[in-house]
C-alpha cells in the first residue's frame, strides 16, 4: 500500500499536519479501500481540510507496524451502522472487547473524582464511598457486595439525580442480581433517614417488601451507607480496594454470577 502525501502549504499548516500525523499513529486506522480520506473534523475545527497517512492490514484485523516503529489499529468501514459488514463488526467488537478490559482502571480514576463531588458533610464523597466499604468488608462481606459498596455513590458525578440507577448499570454485568438491585434501590432505602424532614415519606422503600434482596438492602443502607460519615473513623485507602475491583471486572460479563438469585430477567 502506498502513504498519501499530506497536503500542507503552508508554516502553519506543517505544524499542524505534524499533529495529525502523531494523532493518527497512535490511535486510528483508516480505510484501506479508499485511497485518502479527509480529516473532516479536525479541519473544520482549523479552518480547512487536510490528508492524512494511513496503512493497516485489516485482512487479519491486526494493527500494522510501520517503517518508524508506529503502530495504526484497523478501523472498519462503515459510515452508517447499517451499511457495516460482519468483517467491520469483528474489527470493532474487537477493540471492543479490549477497552472493556480496562473498565476497572477507568471506574477507580473516577471514583477518586468523587473528592470533587458535593460538599457540605464532615467527610467528602470518596472517603464516605471508601468508609461505606471499609465498614462492609470488616463485617465479613464479601468481594463483591464491598465492591458495590465502594461504587455504590459513583453516579453522583454525572447522573446526580439517579445516582443509584448508574452506579447499579455499571457493575450489573458483573454482580449477581440480588447485588446489582441493592445499589440500584439504595437511594430509596436511604431515604428513610431523612425523608420526613422534606415532608417525603420515609416509608417509600415499604412498596419493595417481598422481594429477595429487600432485607439485603435494608441492612447495606443500616449497617454501611448512613453510618459512613465519621471523619474519626479508621478508613481503609482506596490501595486496599484496587485489587477487588480489578478482580470484579475481570469477571467475564454476564457470566455464572448473573444466572444466582433467579438471574437476572434483561440485560439491557
Amino acid at each position: 500500500m502506498t502513504r498519501p502525501v499530506e497536503q500542507v502549504t503552508t508554516a502553519a499548516d506543517r505544524s499542524w499536519g505534524a499533529e495529525l500525523e502523531l494523532v493518527s499513529r497512535s490511535h486510528h486506522a483508516l480505510n484501506p479501500t479508499s485511497r485518502q480520506i479527509p480529516c473532516k473534523e479536525e479541519g473544520r475545527a482549523a479552518g480547512r481540510v487536510t490528508e492524512r497517512p494511513y496503512q493497516t492490514d485489516l485482512a487479519t484485523r491486526e494493527p500494522t507496524h510501520m517503517p518508524d516503529d508506529s503502530i495504526i489499529e484497523p478501523r472498519a468501514s462503515y459510515r452508517a451502522m447499517a451499511d457495516g459488514t460482519k468483517h467491520d463488526y469483528d474489527i470493532v467488537f474487537a477493540h471492543f472487547k479490549t477497552f472493556e478490559r480496562d473498565l476497572a482502571n477507568r471506574v477507580l480514576q473516577t471514583l477518586t473524582q468523587l473528592e470533587h463531588s458535593y460538599p457540605g458533610e464532615l467527610v467528602n464523597r470518596l472517603v464516605h464511598s471508601l468508609q461505606t466499604a471499609t465498614r462492609a468488608h470488616r463485617d465479613g462481606r464479601d468481594e463483591e457486595y464491598v465492591v458495590a459498596a465502594l461504587l455504590h455513590d459513583l453516579g453522583d458525578l454525572l447522573s446526580t439525580m439517579n445516582h443509584s440507577e448508574y452506579a447499579a448499570s455499571i457493575i450489573k454485568p458483573y454482580v449477581r442480581p440480588n447485588t446489582y438491585w441493592m445499589i440500584r434501590h439504595h437511594g430509596l432505602f436511604q431515604g428513610y433517614f431523612y425523608f420526613h424532614h422534606f415532608d417525603l415519606d420515609r416509608n417509600a422503600r415499604e412498596k419493595h417488601r417481598g422481594h429477595p434482596a429487600f432485607q439485603m438492602c435494608l441492612d447495606f443502607c443500616d449497617k454501611y451507607d448512613q453510618a459512613s460519615f465519621d471523619p474519626d473513623y479508621d478508613t481503609m485507602p482506596l490501595a486496599a480496594f484496587e485489587p477487588m475491583v480489578h478482580r470484579l471486572f475481570a469477571r467475564e460479563p454476564w457470566g455464572p454470577h448473573a444466572k444466582q438469585d433467579g438471574g437476572y430477567r434483561e440485560q439491557f
